[in-house]
């Protein structure tokens, strides 16, 4: 993970990374801005490029003196018109128009009956826009951002866990320019307030402005007072560049009339770099506090403060990608595809081939084969029982009346062509047609009729001749 703040007066860069032994805080840079250019993408650049922003995420911090934060009871239990009354209260909150601001908000608690505690953060557009568009043209685009407040949250929830204490917590985190002014119970966020005071004029011999810094406290404690009645802050706890500010606690306690505690921003890590020393000049005015808070839960920052151009943008980009991605896995399954066709129609080919090669190898065995099979198949249609002359002769038999009536004298049979023709004598016309009708019968003759005209001899006798063809089932 790597965290990114970009104030008016320092750029903070720190690089988290989580083992199962716990968070180490592998690296820090800190760099004095000038107030009039801001960060430069080019220096940023530099920086950035010992950090692994390819492979991680990077996150950035904005600032709480560069937003208006706010804890709303509203008057609903309904997401949405809960969304919609932050979104009224948002415009009556800043002078800006709604088209320069980004806002968002999150549920923090429950309130009176019927009503819910929401935190509401709106920053202006011009100043997001600027720190991502920074960071762009610095080769890491940012995730998002977060507020600085909701990583002292996370970082208060890491040092004092829920069950730890009874009543409320107030944190002050002293930066360098400003001191962020929060108040937790039970893990939730009851109040924030930003204090024009910074660790810059604190370290500085007039006593007045430290003691400007806890008449400030004394009054954030009294609002938070009025509006959370009920509600005891048990102990104050001084964090950030406060802790190398001389007299400051002591200062604090007289004014605030509460313990007044210190903890080191450092110490939720099991490892930190030597340099830079946060004690010792000129980074002794720098407070990690937030940046150390983001890099504990990531999946805890609620906040996302994203211009709608840089949403559009990386919405056209994800996008872009989807497309480009489904473009690579069209063109790959063609490409795969065409060559599952040119390997099937290269290994059905090599195997046609085999085949060929096989079958003429073996074209002398098969002719001789083929010649054999012919001969079987007219040795077998020779021995068709069908077709043997005795059958024949004993079928006429069956139909022939006696030798007075019908005399056959010539019997003819075409073994190719499966025909039968017989001839001789009859008694009559009639004793012959009852010969055709008879062998009409037969299972084993088709088409019996008389062939040419019957003729009458000299002993009165009719000479005929009869043609058929010989077909049907075996019969014997």
């Amino acid at each position: 993970m790597v965290i990114v703040e970009i104030g008016n007066d320092w750029l903070k860069v720190i690089q988290v990374d989580r083992s199962a032994s716990g968070l180490v805080l592998a690296r820090v840079d800190l760099e004095k801005l000038d107030p009039i250019r801001g960060a430069a993408p080019e220096r940023l650049a530099q920086i950035l490029k010992k950090y692994p922003t390819s492979g991680g995420v990077v996150y950035g911090c904005l600032p709480r003196q560069m937003a208006t934060v706010r804890i709303l009871e509203l008057p609903s239990t309904d997401s949405t018109e809960i969304a919609d009354m932050v979104e009224l209260q948002a415009g009556k909150l800043t002078p800006y128009s709604k088209d320069e601001i980004v806002v968002d908000y999150k549920i923090v608690g429950a309130g009176r009956d019927g009503y819910t505690k929401v935190m509401l953060v709106i920053a202006q557009r011009s100043v997001l826009r600027n720190r991502f568009s920074v960071m762009e043209e610095a080769g890491a685009p940012l995730e998002t951002m977060s507020i600085s407040t909701e990583g002292i949250l996370n970082w208060i929830r890491k040092v004092r866990p829920a069950g730890s204490h009874r009543g409320a917590v107030a944190v002050l985190d002293v930066d360098a320019s400003f001191s962020d002014f929060v108040i937790i119970a039970q893990d939730r966020l009851l109040f924030s307030r930003s204090i024009l005071i910074g660790a810059a004029a604190l370290q500085s011999d007039d006593a007045s402005v430290r003691d400007k810094l806890a008449r400030e406290v004394g009054t954030a404690l009294q609002s938070f007072a009025g509006e959370s009645a009920g509600v005891r802050v048990e102990r104050l706890l001084l964090s950030g560049a406060g802790l190398n500010v001389p007299d400051l606690v002591a200062t604090l306690a007289e004014r605030v009339d509460m313990p007044v505690e210190t903890a080191d921003s450092l110490q939720i890590f099991r490892k930190t770099p030597n340099s830079p020393s946060l004690q010792q000049p000129p980074h002794d005015t720098v407070s990690l506090t937030a940046l150390c808070g983001m890099a504990i839960d990531l999946n805890r920052l609620d906040f996302r403060l994203v211009p709608e151009s840089v949403r559009l943008r990386k919405e056209l980009v994800r996008k872009a990608r989807a497309l480009t991605l489904l473009g690579c896995l069209i063109v790959s399954a063609m490409a795969l595809f065409s060559m599952w066709g040119t390997l099937r129609y290269f290994f059905k080919r090599t195997h046609l081939g085999d085949i060929r090669r096989q079958v003429e190898a073996k074209a002398d065995t098969v002719h001789a084969i083929d010649q054999k099979m012919r001969l079987v198949e007219v040795v077998h249609a020779r021995s068709d029982q069908r077709l043997a002359l005795f059958n024949l002769i004993r079928e006429l038999h069956v139909y022939l009346p006696s030798p007075d009536i019908i005399v056959l004298d010539t019997i003819e049979f075409d073994g190719d062509r499966g025909s039968l023709q017989v001839s001789g004598l009859g008694a009559s016309t009639g004793d012959i047609r009852a010969l055709v009708k008879g062998l009409e019968q037969s299972p084993l003759l088709a088409d019996v009729r008389e062939d040419g005209a019957t003729t009458q001899e000299g002993n009165g006798r009719y000479r005929f001749r009869v043609v058929c063809r010989v077909e049907g089932d075996d019969v014997g």
